[in-house]
């Protein structure tokens, strides 16, 4: 994606959720002066939470996307997950209403390629 943007064609990145079910994979952020250093429990979800969509904005801007659109749903956590049943999670979502959102961007910025994730996630 970094090398079409670099040569002008025009990027976008569109994300279903904010990733607020993810986990604190690189164990350097809980090391001393680290953002979640001797966080835990209910403190980790909600400041991993903040801090996601700073991620999205910093690596969308070194990627160099010319867009990134939110789709607005609240992260589904992994498959068969307690998170499966929020009310306002992707995996909740009615198909139409998900599919109606993702072509009405598509409609706007008539892509040639479109690049997606793999189904496990």
């Amino acid at each position: 994606m970094a090398k079409y943007g670099r040569d002008g064609v025009r990027t976008v990145l569109v994300c279903c959720t904010g990733g607020e079910e993810g986990d604190v994979a690189n164990p350097t952020l809980r090391e001393e002066g680290q953002p979640f250093h001797g966080v835990t429990g209910d403190d980790e979800k909600r400041l991993l939470a903040e801090l996601r969509p700073k991620e999205l904005e910093a690596s969308a801007k070194l990627i160099g996307f010319h867009r990134v659109e939110m789709l607005g749903y609240r992260d589904s956590g992994m498959k068969d997950s307690p998170a499966n049943e929020h009310p306002e999670c992707f995996h909740q979502a009615a198909m139409d209403e998900a599919v109606g959102r993702l072509v009405k961007l598509i409609r706007e910025e008539r892509p040639h390629v479109l690049v997606t994730y793999n189904d496990d996630h």
